[in-house]
């Protein structure tokens, strides 16, 4: 009154191929960014908005006015030492006004797009 059984799977190798870029850079111009870019950066002052208006800036933003402010600073303009580039974080961290708004914290995460130069993937320049 028991029942045997076998089985026996087998499987052809499955491939699996990433289409997409390991990481996705991203042309945000922070080097030169375009004249309204620049021009929505100056008009915006972090200093007189209000918490929720503060807490809503965009990351991009923030950078832009941090890479203004370090330019006299670094030597070429951008932060290229260990030293600049954690200057630019703790002024990035220094302008915010808690540990709850998230875009500061988003600023920070992506402060290495602000001094890494972009330039045109091969497979677009080809």
């Amino acid at each position: 009154f028991g029942f045997l059984g076998k089985l026996r799977l087998l499987a052809t190798d499955h491939q699996v191929i990433e289409t997409k870029p390991d990481s996705d850079f991203g042309d945000l111009r922070m080097q030169c960014p375009f004249p309204e870019l620049q021009a929505m950066a100056d008009s915006i002052d972090l200093a007189s908005l209000p918490d929720a208006g503060h807490a809503h800036v965009p990351y991009v933003i923030i950078l832009l006015q941090a890479l203004k402010e370090m330019q006299p600073k670094c030597t070429g303009g951008l932060p290229s030492t260990k030293e600049e580039k954690e200057q630019f974080k703790a002024l990035v961290r220094g302008w915010s006004r808690g540990d709850t708004e998230v875009n500061f914290e988003e600023a920070i995460d992506n402060a290495y797009k602000a001094w890494s130069p972009y330039s045109i993937p091969d497979g677009v320049r080809e």
